[in-house]
């Protein structure tokens, strides 16, 4: 039996299709620095303010507030939710 024709040239090596995927992976992390950039500059307004507020609290006699609650680490799973 005859192999079947094929109908595009194939690339053995994959070399094109990994230069692709390695372009798509370079341009997503590099979309993503520029998103972790951002936020961190965020952050720091963010902190100045808060810091500036919490002056602005004290320099009027109202007592300090506690610090928030830290965020749960949505990465990891709670033991909750691992446990048998």
């Amino acid at each position: 039996m005859a192999p079947a024709p094929v109908r595009y040239d194939a690339d053995p090596t994959q070399k094109e299709q990994c230069l692709h995927l390695l372009r798509g992976v370079r341009q997503r992390k590099a979309e993503l620095e520029r998103r972790r950039r951002d936020l961190e500059l965020t952050m720091c307004e963010l902190d100045e303010v808060e810091r500036e507020t919490l002056d602005a609290r004290e320099a009027r006699g109202i007592p300090p507030i506690l610090p928030p609650e830290p965020e749960p680490d949505l990465y990891r799973p709670s033991l909750r939710s691992v446990a048998p």
